[in-house]
């Protein structure tokens, strides 16, 4: 048998199926508390991010996506990461050759021009309470792999007679072998003259009143 060539079976593709394609990737950098990452994107494009803590033991999770004009995004995040954008637009030919795979409505899924997503397995996670963690979720090895959190929860408290507050939000923590998530205080002090919830959200994040239910994880090896 050759050691080259092309081997496609029983390719089947559900109606209007489209890939996620790699347009953009680089390391967060530092933005006050919180560290970005700038992108452009196709105009009407929805961005799709994966992540990578940079180093394993530290908190990291998705902040908030802004979108700057039509094309010009910035994802900013809780921790130093390495970002995977993804989208379901696909490259134009280069050179008049390559390959191209449509779904039944005519609409181009996979074009050898781009990187696709690779996944590997989603996982629901479910509620985990402040101080505490979620069990292991195992890899080989982590660093082969980025995820992307469905839902983040922020849980805000406060003490009336001290006027203390107290906040958490969900983090997602890489060992070398595996990823889990932690509801971990980020905010404990005093209350100040003035202060509205707004400004507690710009310390911990975007309120939810749902807890992450699952986790999507993807093969970042080759990207």
């Amino acid at each position: 048998m050759s050691s080259f060539g092309l081997q496609i079976d029983n390719l089947a593709v559900r109606k209007g199926y489209k890939a996620l394609n790699l347009i953009a990737k680089g390391n967060s950098q530092k933005s006050g508390n919180l560290t970005a990452f700038s992108f452009t994107a196709p105009q009407g494009a929805r961005p799709v991010i994966f992540i990578k803590p940079v180093k394993t033991g530290e908190g990291t999770a998705p902040h908030v996506l802004y979108k700057k004009d039509n094309t010009h995004w910035i994802a900013y995040f809780v921790g130093y990461v390495t970002a995977y954008v993804f989208t379901e637009t696909h490259a134009s030919a280069k050179g008049g050759y390559g390959i191209e795979i449509y779904n039944d409505n005519g609409e181009i899924f996979y074009d050898s021009e781009t990187v696709p997503a690779k996944p590997l397995k989603t996982v629901t996670v479910g509620s985990v309470a402040p101080n505490t963690r979620s069990n292991s979720i195992a890899f080989p090895n982590t660093a082969d792999v980025a995820y992307n959190l469905h839902g983040n929860r922020m849980t805000l408290g406060i003490d009336f007679g001290s006027k203390m507050l107290s906040g958490w939000r969900d983090l997602v923590v890489r060992e070398s072998r595996g990823y889990y998530i932690e509801s971990k205080r980020l905010l404990h002090r005093r209350a100040k003259s003035g202060e509205t919830y707004k400004d507690y959200l710009r310390m911990l994040g975007n309120i939810s009143n749902t807890f992450p239910v699952s986790m999507s994880f993807i093969d970042v090896r080759k990207l």
